[in-house]
Order: structure tokens, then sequence, then C-alpha cells
């Protein structure tokens, strides 16, 4: 087999208190971050050898960061990946497959293929560029100034020297 394509969903997603995952962002675009778990697609060549398929996230440091998930290929295609991959004679395409990736963090994935040819096992590894999760934006329910809701009041002058007097604005 060969990897013929490796790729997360998207370069950027973001932490919500939903963990369901949602389209990806086309790069370029100025769209939101898809939700977390980071997503991934690959496609590989002659996927008749293979035995298994394992992902592996790992930080900029090197170490382990998102924990190892591994598809055995022993009785075809696993019924984890049915519904995200279509298999062929000549590749295995898969879409959206959700990693472990959760946690806020850059990740670099790297997709791990074992292959079974004339009784030898072989192992083919790929890197996917780096992802990142992001927190969520902190969101201000109220901001006061000197006790004046700033919403209804948006232009305030506060005088550093009050024996100035006040400053109408306009």
């Amino acid at each position: 087999p060969k990897i013929l394509a490796f790729s997360p969903t998207a370069t950027t997603y973001q932490v919500t208190s939903e963990s369901s995952a949602t389209p990806a962002t086309e790069a370029g675009t100025t769209t939101a971050p898809a939700i977390a778990p980071v997503l991934l697609n690959w496609t590989i060549a002659n996927p008749t050898e293979i035995q298994a398929i394992q992902d592996v996230g790992f930080a900029p440091d090197g170490s382990v960061k998102a924990d190892p998930m591994t598809f055995e290929f022993a009785d075809g295609l696993p019924n984890e990946l049915s519904t995200s991959c279509v298999e062929s004679a000549v590749s295995l395409q898969c879409e959206n497959v959700p990693t472990n990736a959760t946690q806020v963090g850059e990740y670099t994935f790297y997709l791990r293929v074992i292959a079974g040819r004339n009784g030898a096992l072989e192992t083919i590894a790929e890197q996917a560029p780096m992802v990142a999760i992001t927190p969520l934006a902190p969101v201000i329910s109220s901001f006061q100034v000197d006790g004046k809701n700033a919403l209804e009041e948006p232009r305030q002058v506060l005088p550093l020297n009050p024996d100035l007097g006040e400053i109408e604005i306009l």
C-alpha cells in the first residue's frame, strides 16, 4: 500500500461544550473554526494488503497528545470506519475520521499503515500539517465603568485631574 493523501479536515478547530464535529473550514476563508475533535482524511492505494491503520497526535515537543487510535483490518473494513470510508479494489478513501484530540493545543498527526505482504509486515507512515485547537473566546456579559453600563453610555470621559472640570463629548 501507499499513502496517497493524508490531512486534517481543517487547520483550526475550537473547543466547545458540545463534542460533535462540524464540517471543515475551507482554506483561505474567514468562517468560524471547525468544532473539536480533529477530523482526518486519507487515501491509501492497494487496500487489500492493509492489516491495520493507526493515527496518533503529537504535541510540538514530541509527546503524545492524542492517544493512538488503531483500526484492525483482519476482517475487512472496521465498523468504526464504515461511515467515513469507501473501499474499492484500488484505494481506501476516508473522510472526517474523528480522533481523540479534543483538548486545546497544537497537534501533528501521523498515520501509520501496517501492511502484510508475503508473510512480512511493512509499516508506512505519513505526517499531516499541524492542527490547532483553540479555546472558546471569552464572552463579555457585562461591562461597567463607575457603575454605569458601558453599552448604554459608550462615550465616557474619566478626568485624570478633577480640577479641570468635565469635558463634554459630542
